[in-house]
């Protein structure tokens, strides 16, 4: 659903260049010299405020969403499985997910663990569901809002190539500082984990344990 979004967006972004570009030349008419920018910038402005507006609100929205949807399934946990250390909860969350999707995950015969598998799972399913449907109703709306935002500014006066320019500087900026700080987020979610790992399970049992458990914690 996702890849069906962004080429959505994507479609639209390619349709508010061409209009864009084709308003901007019947806006200054047999002179284009009154235009302040070129056409293909104001194509190029209102294609790239397309996209932006429409991705930006897609990745956000599906950030939040797979919060929420992973909040619900901890709190719908099945009152005995709450019982359950911290780990074999969080195994059974992502068991749930994968069963949802038609996945193969490892047998167990703790009735309890199956007995939320299933019903997480079948709360998974709902909520993803309308997590597809919402998802790329609100990109694409916030997309054509900002079609029509670009579309109103196409003036003789209007400086889209300046425009254009401030945006993808900030954008390359953006994506450079991003880089940076997903390393470090990497660094510190390994070692945020680790501890984690460690503080249920002790160092001489994983280093000399003669027991495979993923679940011991």
């Amino acid at each position: 659903m996702m890849s069906l979004t962004f080429l959505m967006i994507a479609g639209l972004s390619s349709l508010a260049f061409y209009t864009a570009r084709s308003r901007a030349i019947e806006v200054a008419g047999a002179r284009l010299s009154v235009l302040h920018s070129r056409p293909i910038y104001h194509g190029l402005y209102a294609a790239l405020l397309v996209f932006l507006s429409g991705v930006v609100v897609a990745l956000c929205l599906t950030i939040g969403a797979n919060w929420y949807i992973h909040d619900q399934m901890t709190q719908a946990m099945p009152v005995a499985a709450q019982k359950l250390s911290p780990l074999l909860q969080e195994r059974i969350v992502i068991d749930a997910k994968t069963i949802a999707q038609g996945g193969i995950v490892g047998k167990t015969s703790d009735t309890i663990a199956l007995e939320a598998r299933q019903h997480l799972a079948s709360v998974y399913q709902k909520l993803v569901s309308l997590k597809n449907w919402v998802l790329p109703l609100a990109a694409i709306l916030v997309a054509l809002l900002a079609f029509l935002i670009a579309w109103l500014r196409i003036k003789p006066d209007f400086r889209s190539r300046n425009r254009f320019e401030k945006i993808m500087r900030f954008v390359l900026m953006s994506s450079a500082t991003l880089a940076i700080m997903t390393t470090f987020g990497i660094l510190f979610s390994l070692i945020g984990e680790t501890v984690s790992f460690f503080q249920n399970v002790s160092i001489f049992k994983f280093l000399f344990g003669t027991h495979w458990s993923p679940l011991s914690g």
